[in-house]
C-alpha cells in the first residue's frame, strides 16, 4: 500500500534526531551517528542513503518544513559567512525579530544538519533544491571542545570540526511540534 502523508500520523514516519547541542562531540560519536541514521558523508559514510524527506516550502515566509524530522528550517540563511560567536548573535537577532513569526530558532545539531545531506548532488551541492543553494557551509551548535565547533559542508558532502574563529554561514532550525 502506498504511503499517504495525509492519513499518516507524524510518528509513523518521524525520524527523531538529537536537538540539544553538546559541548564535546567526538569524531567517533559523529561517525556512529552517521551510521545509525544511514546519513551520507563523503569521508566517513559513503554508503549512507540519507533520509526520505517530506519537504514543504513556504517561500514567502522563507522556511522549509521537513515532515520527516519535524524540523522547520530557514530556506536560505545568513547572507554572509561569520565566526561562531557571530553565528550565535545571528540566531539571537533572528529570534528578536521573530523570523517567520517564531522566536525559538537555534543552530542545528550535527545530527540535524547532516539529515539534510543527500547521497547525490543536486546541481553543485549534496542538498535538496528546496533550500537556497548559495548556503554551502553551515555552523552547527555542537562543539568539539572549547575552541572548535562542528560544521557541515554541502558542496563536498562532509562534516568536520574547525576553529570557532573560522567563517561559515548559518541556516537556523527550530523544532516544529504540530506537523500534521
Amino acid at each position: 500500500m502506498p504511503f499517504d502523508v495525509n492519513s499518516a500520523t507524524s510518528n509513523e514516519f518521524r525520524l527523531n534526531l538529537r536537538s540539544q547541542s553538546t559541548t564535546n562531540l567526538s569524531e567517533e560519536e559523529a561517525q556512529t551517528m552517521l551510521e545509525k541514521h544511514g546519513f551520507f558523508a563523503s569521508h566517513w559514510h559513503r554508503d549512507g542513503n540519507g533520509s526520505i524527506h517530506l519537504y514543504e516550502q513556504h517561500l514567502r515566509k522563507g522556511i522549509v518544513i521537513d515532515h520527516t524530522t519535524g524540523l522547520m528550517w530557514q530556506q536560505s540563511g545568513s547572507s554572509h559567512s561569520m565566526t561562531y560567536a557571530k553565528a550565535e548573535k545571528y540566531i539571537y537577532d533572528l529570534n528578536a525579530k521573530c523570523f517567520a513569526n517564531y522566536n525559538n530558532w537555534r543552530l542545528p545539531t550535527l545530527e540535524e544538519a547532516m539529515s539534510l545531506m543527500e547521497p547525490a548532488k543536486y546541481g553543485d551541492l549534496y542538498l535538496e533544491s528546496s533550500f537556497d543553494q548559495t548556503i554551502r557551509w553551515i555552523w552547527t551548535g555542537d562543539k568539539f571542545g572549547a575552541e572548535q565547533a562542528w560544521v557541515v559542508v554541502f558542496d563536498y558532502g562532509l562534516c568536520y570540526h574547525t576553529s570557532v574563529d573560522s567563517r561559515y554561514s548559518v541556516r537556523a532550525v527550530r523544532s516544529e511540534h504540530s506537523i500534521i
